[in-house]
């Protein structure tokens, strides 16, 4: 995949390789499930033909470890994803930021 992190959105190209085409559905079809779950990414617009998703910008960054808090929040994010239809077999740290006030968001689906 290659990423395009600007100031207010992120795109997402999924280049050319086994399986490429399916991943890139099961990202889009999580990011429109997904419109009214809080902190994930909002889908913005979509190209098939290029298989490039482009979505909001959450704020933060990455961290090495999460305090309680975090973990409550993580924890109705991930309630919400899953009242919706959409699950993760895996969520490793790099997929969570925390922004300056300690906001938790989720990303990459």
């Amino acid at each position: 995949m290659l990423l395009e992190i600007n100031e207010l959105d992120v795109s997402k190209f999924f280049k050319r390789c086994s399986g490429y085409q399916q991943r890139y559905k099961h990202e889009k079809e999580a990011l429109i499930r997904m419109k009214h779950v809080e902190n994930v990414p909002r889908l913005l617009t979509f190209q098939d033909e290029n298989t490039k998703l482009i979505m909001s910008r959450v704020p933060g960054k990455r961290v090495d470890t999460l305090s309680e808090k975090n973990f409550l929040d993580l924890t109705s994010i991930v309630a919400q994803m899953l009242d919706v239809g959409v699950a993760r077999h895996s969520m490793p740290i790099r997929d969570v930021l925390v922004d300056d006030s300690g906001q938790i968001s989720l990303v990459d689906f």
